[in-house]
């Protein structure tokens, strides 16, 4: 939301032409809708539902009943309040990033997502943990 916020601000002080604005104005707006529906609400096909670790890899279950198998990135951000997750699967070309907070899943689910991220195969050359990350408990 931030990102979509601070570009719609910064076309607000642009002199372009005012369609101009306006299409880039209402594609930000559809942007922003649609990542709200897909990772806030989980209503769209492609939202993240659930995770589980299954060789060494992270399995991620979409609501359309789809699976994603791959390994996390080191860039990946592991704190005691959330998580940056990045998922390079095995067929894409691109790395799927998503946010995920303790109250968007189970707290068992999300406990066993952090410590599989602390202990993953990934972690073991360089750590994946935030640098303020502190401990995982309390």
């Amino acid at each position: 939301m931030l990102v979509h916020g601070t570009a719609l601000g910064v076309l607000w002080f642009l002199t372009l032409p005012g369609w101009l604005l306006l299409f880039l104005g209402v594609g930000l707006v559809g942007s922003l809708i649609f990542h709200l529906l897909r990772d806030f609400s989980g209503r769209l096909p492609g939202s993240w539902q659930t995770f589980a670790w299954q060789d060494e890899q992270l399995v991620v279950t979409q609501r359309n009943g789809r699976q994603q198998i791959g390994l996390p990135v080191r860039e990946s951000v592991l704190c005691r309040h959330f998580v940056v997750l990045g998922l390079r699967t095995e067929n894409a070309r691109l790395i799927h990033w998503r946010v995920i907070f303790p109250d968007a899943l189970d707290p068992e689910e999300f406990r066993r997502l952090s410590v599989g991220l602390r202990f993953s195969p990934v972690a073991q050359g360089e750590s994946i943990v935030g640098a303020a990350s502190g401990s995982m408990s309390g």
